[in-house]
């Protein structure tokens, strides 16, 4: 992966961005995005791709880079696997992008690897895919920020166990990023001397008209006293309707491949329709801090700019039905990563090209080894790498002690 020099300093917003040019251009760099803009995870991949469109539209109100416009051409793969491929194919060579950027999931992301090995030899690399997957992370042709899955996991269990909670159940997704979130679940409890009690599965695609009461019955039965829900939104919100409606009212955890926020909207309308509270004891693992925090210097500049520029999602969002939210975790991480990539483009020179990308690059790329974005923005003094949201009234908050979840 990537070792960054400790003195890369990305200076604050564009007071000094001068040195990337002050005037307008024609000239364009293409950055390739394949995401899920219509399907289970649609939420993810049109604000990951929102929040990033956001920092490049007021960069190149300020010029661009090197006198040229950074757009995203993005592509739809509804979270197929096969249609992330094609996607891919036709980015590199039809498109002829300048990189990959900001794909969305781990089975869509792990599906392109070999093609990453494929297209070595024309320096194509993949910055900042939405998944903490360890086959991904370690990849040496993707550049990634993210902790991986296995830290998110590893915290919190040891919250957990700071707790005397034991017991702990895992719902996950029958693919690659479901087994390898139920492995680091495993690992972390024997790491404790645990053992997880309970396990159930369902298949990649489901959604809130998919029935998990079969998965909630096989949970209960075993009494967890916490569940750990390696799911993407969709289904999490269908495990915790069914779980709840059926007495089963432990704590539920998600990993931060769920959105927060798109969870909380499906589960607020339900309280409207069951007169019943679905959004107790429910937590949010995430890998950026908290974007409520206003006094917080990139969040403020997140904020203004999704207020002031009213980004529309991708063409193949059909964006006549999406409702455009306001600052949301996931828009802030695509947010921060087109900062990063712009950085690393500024630093290339004005001959942006693969080849020169990876130049600039080949100091940094150490094997095993990930950037994160405590490293990437050393300035702002990020203490943790894995945050957590709890939901307060509707509102998503901060939440560091877990003790008021088992009282």
């Amino acid at each position: 992966m990537i070792k960054i020099l400790s003195q890369l300093i990305i200076i604050f917003f564009f007071s000094n961005w001068t040195a990337w040019s002050a005037c307008a251009s024609d000239r364009v760099v293409l950055l390739g995005m394949s995401a899920d803009f219509t399907g289970p995870n649609r939420g993810l991949g049109v604000e990951y791709y929102r929040g990033a469109a956001c920092f490049f539209d007021q960069l190149n109100d300020q010029g661009g880079v090197h006198e040229h416009k950074v757009i995203i051409k993005a592509y739809d793969d509804a979270y197929d696997p096969d249609k992330a491929l094609l996607n891919t194919i036709r980015l590199v060579e039809e498109d002829n992008v300048l990189s990959l950027f900001n794909y969305v999931g781990t089975p869509t992301t792990t599906r392109i690897l070999p093609l990453l090995k494929y297209y070595q030899d024309q320096h194509v690399f993949l910055f900042t895919p939405l998944t903490g997957a360890r086959p991904v992370l370690e990849n040496p042709f993707i550049i990634s920020l993210r902790a991986s899955y296995d830290s998110e996991i590893s915290v919190l269990i040891d919250k957990l166990v700071k707790e005397d909670v034991h017991r702990v159940a895992v719902l996950h997704q029958l693919d690659a990023y479901g087994r390898g979130g139920w492995q680091s679940v495993r690992n972390a409890l024997e790491g404790h001397g645990f053992t997880i009690v309970a396990e159930a599965t369902y298949k990649r695609g489901a959604g809130m008209n998919s029935d998990f009461l079969p998965q909630v019955t096989i949970l209960k039965a075993q009494h967890p006293e916490a569940i750990i829900s390696i799911a993407a939104y969709e289904p999490a919100a269908a495990f915790i309707r069914d779980a709840r409606n059926n007495g089963l009212d432990v704590p539920i955890f998600n990993l931060s491949f769920v959105s927060a926020d798109e969870k909380r909207d499906i589960l607020t309308k339900l309280e409207g329709i069951h007169s019943k509270s679905y959004l107790h004891q429910l937590v949010n693992s995430n890998v950026v801090p908290f974007y409520g925090y206003e006094d917080f210097q990139p969040v403020r500049e997140y904020a203004a700019c999704l207020e002031l520029r009213s980004i529309s999602p991708p063409v193949t969002a059909h964006n006549e039905e999406y409702q455009l939210p306001g600052p949301n975790a996931v828009g802030f991480e695509g947010y921060l990563n087109a900062w990063f990539i712009a950085d690393i483009l500024n630093r290339t020179g004005p001959e942006l090209e693969r080849q020169n990308i990876a130049r600039e690059l080949s100091d940094y790329l150490e094997a095993g080894q990930s950037l994160h974005f405590s490293k990437v923005f050393p300035q702002w003094e990020f203490q943790d790498k894995i945050f957590f949201i709890a939901f307060e009234e509707h509102s998503p908050v901060p939440l560091e002690d877990f003790s008021g979840l088992f009282q």
